[in-house]
């Protein structure tokens, strides 16, 4: 075999300081494992990475992005002006900041939804989550992470429809209660439908670790993650619960009020 071959290799077999070792001595990962995922829909893309150590992004989700390092201002740049996506994925090892990052094999497309500049020259970045999924090359040909990735679809099952009745009420309800605290009231707040939108929308509002709702990301039959999350709405409700409170608080002890 020639060279090139030679130091082909597929990321997914390599531990943090194997692939830290191989990226040294300027090996090149290729794909030499897609039939690892047999939930994975066959469509290729090429997404930018941005790595996170403590946030795991769920499809459907909205999250807010402080950005402050170059090479991510440029990844955004970029998104911006092409109009793609990128990818938020779970760092597995290494750092979020400066350093090398290894992400986990699944997260989540987002997409920009408005961006704006500060005068320290970071940026506040809104993103929401689109897709699933599955990374099958890591190249660092850039000032950020690049990777092959197929999306991934969800394993239908069938759900008991008093449960998802009683997921999507406790949704609506959440949301409800969010718009009590932001002062925006709402009639008929909307919220997912399908069995699988509603366990990411619980799953993306839920007080877990990292680590656990990355399992979450990565169950793809929508039975399992419907009960996995359902657990975790009344911390959610709650939680939302608190917020209207302390919100209708602030508003009866403003400066009017003050002894």
């Amino acid at each position: 075999m020639g060279r090139a071959a030679d130091r082909a290799w597929c990321w997914l077999d390599a531990g943090a300081a194997e692939f830290r070792d191989r990226r040294r001595r300027g090996g090149r990962p290729r794909d030499r494992c897609a039939d690892r995922g047999d939930r994975v829909a066959r469509r290729l893309m090429r997404l930018r990475l941005f790595p996170l150590a403590q946030v795991v992004l769920f499809p459907g989700q909205a999250l807010a992005l402080r950005v402050f390092e170059p090479r991510y201002r440029q990844l955004v740049a970029e998104c911006v002006q092409a109009e793609e996506p990128f990818g938020i994925v779970l760092i597995q090892a290494g750092f979020e900041v400066g350093g090398t990052a290894i992400p986990h094999q699944v997260g989540t497309t987002a997409r920009i939804t408005g961006a704006t500049g500060n005068l320290d020259g970071t940026l506040n970045v809104q993103v929401r989550g689109e897709h699933r999924f599955h990374i099958t090359a890591l190249y660092d040909t850039a000032p950020y992470l690049m990777a092959e990735a197929e999306t991934v679809l969800d394993e239908f099952a069938e759900v008991n429809s008093e449960i998802l009745r009683f997921a999507r009420s406790g949704l609506v309800r959440t949301r409800e209660l969010e718009a009590i605290a932001s002062g925006e009231f709402e009639r008929a707040p909307k919220v997912a439908k399908t069995p699988g939108a509603v366990a990411d929308a619980i799953a993306g509002q839920a007080p877990a670790a990292a680590d656990r709702l990355q399992s979450i990301l990565e169950t793809t039959n929508v039975r399992e993650r419907l009960d996995t999350v359902l657990p975790m709405l009344e911390s959610v409700v709650s939680q939302a619960r608190l917020s209207a409170s302390r919100a209708i608080s602030s508003r009866w002890a403003g400066p009017g009020m003050a002894n």
